[in-house]
């Protein structure tokens, strides 16, 4: 018997949709034997982790306790003596500076004494050309507040001109 070109298609077909199946059931094998190596990868490397930050933690309090007595030990040590050397330089610094001060304070004094009394004759000299320059505006003032006086009043005639040749033209035009 031979097979005619319907039953190749449909053995083609069954072929082609049993292997469409067994790619699906591989798929779904495969993506399920992923899923459970990454759980299991997760979980060990969380207990690695763990067991990481456990040592790490305990060797670092270890760590910093150790460098913490080191540090007082040191540190007090080291405030001991600069207190010591402190003490003796600010004393001596002290009596240096009371020293100078007694003697610039003499020379500040009348250095300020002489400055005053210089800035004293500077203003005064600086007052009286003020004074003199303030005279002199109020009479150049005084002198345009007449000025204006005086061209507000031709501008007052001018437009009175004006304004009555302007009546006059009127006339003369009208009764020409």
């Amino acid at each position: 018997m031979a097979l005619t070109q319907e039953d190749l298609q449909s053995i083609q077909n069954l072929m082609f949709g049993m292997e469409d199946r067994l790619v699906a059931r591989m798929d779904e094998q495969n993506q399920n034997l992923e899923d459970r190596l990454i759980t299991r990868m997760d979980e060990q490397n969380q207990k690695l982790r763990d067991e990481l930050v456990v040592r790490m933690d305990e060797q670092n309090q270890k760590l910093r306790d150790d460098l913490t007595i080191r540090m007082d030990e040191q540190n007090q040590k080291l405030r001991d003596d600069l207190t010591i050397r402190m003490d003796e330089q600010n004393q001596k610094l002290r009596d240096d500076l009371i020293a100078r001060m007694d003697i610039k304070g003499r020379e500040l004094e009348n250095s300020i004494l002489e400055e005053v009394d210089r800035v004293q004759e500077i203003s005064t000299k600086h007052y009286n050309r003020l004074d003199m320059k303030i005279d002199n505006l109020t009479k150049v003032v005084n002198g345009i507040q007449m000025e204006t006086g005086t061209i507000q009043l031709l501008v007052e005639n001018v437009s009175d001109l004006q304004e009555r040749v302007g009546k006059l033209e009127k006339i003369v035009y009208h009764t020409a």
